[in-house]
């Protein structure tokens, strides 16, 4: 991961707060540091911290950013390289001649695809990052430009032309991006504690979303954030920021529609069996380590087997995969004996890590600030080790299969919120469905996640009135 800062100047902001924001999120791009400034008439500059690598000052002529500059635009970045590892791929990223300038977090996985439809229009390019696809992408399609990417991203796009300032971020919100506004200034930042070191920032506790939190365990589903004034841009969302006006509006760019499927079973099966194996082919393009966290359950087992035949496919019969997997002393939770046959059966490398109670006492604190809000369990920190363990074993990349239950139906919690939005649209014909389906399947009606969807719908103030057994009743049932 990388990670991206932005401050649009309204009255007065230094480079010092720019790089105090940059700062704190040392730890999400150890690899490179990057500065850019922007004022009207004064052209886009680009500059250097105290962790820009030796390479990048070298090849870029870097000058030492100076912590009373002002600008009108800043962007602060941290690298963790993946692509072209070459001082080339520095970031903050400028393409002068469309008067463009990106600050990127994540990955396009088929940038080599559009680069190539790119070239054959005549474009040419001078690095081998898709960060630099991104910007020529941008300048050839505009924002019409996402529907062709294919990847995992948050950006910050500046058109010096056009006076404007993009915010982007992904379809399904994998990459985070969360901003403020004050009177003084918009920011931005991959993560909240960078807006925390701003100077107009005052903790002010969103009593709603808490109460979401505290009542229906709900997590990251609104643009508001636990934090009053703090906001996220929403999965599929971009902000615009018109910079000669200082206005703010939003565009949802994606919206994940229904299509019907035409074949039968064996089809379906066939065309996910080939889509899956796609996406992990493309997710394996990389020029550092790749590995997969496997805890041996169906969807992580899949994901490196699928590795498997990936690297054959490509005459890499030789070449070992690395897997983490998060094991237990206690043999009742442990499931290393089904990653284990994973393992054998792909010729992998292991490595494994043992969460305890201790190990989660003494990195609380500093699983608490790196997370920076509530989160819903302790798997959270299972995942803590699993990629503590990658880091130690040198595995930048990971691949795993975090989602798939969701998309998949694995869970069986999920129905709360079925119910809950089949009753908010209104579609009762599909809730009458549901209704039968479910009681054929349990033999009983689904009576708590009836209550549970009219309970949703209800005003805040008459759903805190609810008492709480009705609640956790109906969460369960």
């Amino acid at each position: 991961m990388c990670g991206i800062s932005g401050i649009v100047d309204f009255k007065g902001s230094s480079a010092a707060e720019l790089m105090a924001a940059n700062r704190v999120i040392r730890h999400r791009g150890p690899d490179d540091e990057g500065y850019l400034t922007w004022e009207p008439g004064n052209g886009m500059q680009l500059w250097a911290g105290s962790d820009t690598a030796p390479g990048s000052r070298d090849a870029l002529q870097l000058q030492e950013l100076d912590a009373s500059r002002r600008f009108k635009v800043g962007f602060g970045h941290r690298r963790l390289s993946i692509i072209d590892l070459s001082p080339a791929g520095h970031q903050p990223m400028v393409l002068q001649e469309a008067g463009l300038a990106i600050c990127f977090n994540g990955e396009v996985y088929n940038y080599l695809e559009v680069k190539a439809e790119l070239e054959a229009a005549g474009v040419q390019f001078a690095t081998k990052s898709d960060t630099e696809v991104i910007l020529h992408a941008w300048h050839q399609w505009g924002e019409k430009a996402l529907h062709k990417f294919n990847g995992m991203f948050a950006f910050l796009m500046l058109d010096t032309k056009r006076q404007m300032l993009y915010a982007v971020r992904d379809r399904f919100g994998v990459k985070p991006l969360y901003y403020t506004q004050t009177a003084d200034y918009l920011a931005f930042g991959s993560e909240v504690k960078q807006l925390r070191t701003l100077p107009a920032y005052r903790f002010r506790l969103n009593e709603k979303i808490a109460y979401q939190y505290l009542s229906y365990s709900h997590i990251d589903h609104d643009r508001e954030t636990f934090e009053e004034g703090v906001m996220q841009v929403r999965p599929g969302h971009l902000l615009k920021v018109d910079l000669q006006q200082n206005l703010v509006s939003e565009t949802e760019w994606y919206r994940l529609q229904p299509r019907q499927w035409r074949g039968n079973e064996q089809d379906a099966l066939e065309a996910f069996a080939a889509v899956l194996k796609d996406a992990v082919k493309l997710r394996m393009r990389s020029d550092v380590p790749v590995g997969s966290a496997l805890s041996g359950g169906l969807d992580s087992s899949t994901i490196v087997c699928l590795m498997r035949q990936v690297l054959d496919d490509a005459g890499h019969q030789g070449k070992q995969l690395e897997t983490v997997t998060s094991s237990s002393l206690d043999k009742r939770y442990d499931e290393t004996q089904y990653a284990e046959l994973v393992n054998q059966q792909t010729g992998s490398h292991s490595h494994k890590t043992y969460p305890s109670f201790d190990k989660l006492q003494d990195d609380f604190d500093r699983l608490l600030w790196h997370m920076d809000y509530p989160f819903g369990s302790t798997s959270q920190f299972s995942q803590w080790c699993v990629f503590e363990a990658a880091g130690k074993a040198g595995l930048t990349v990971m691949i795993d299969g975090q989602g798939a239950d969701e998309q998949l139906a694995g869970y069986g919690g999920n129905d709360l919120a079925l119910y809950s939005g089949l009753i908010g649209h209104g579609r009762w014909q599909d809730l009458w469905k549901e209704i039968q389906g479910y009681r054929q399947r349990n033999g009983f009606l689904p009576k708590g996640f009836l209550i549970g969807g009219l309970i949703a719908q209800l005003p805040e103030r008459a759903g805190r009135a609810i008492p709480g057994r009705w609640k956790n009743w109906a969460r369960v049932r």
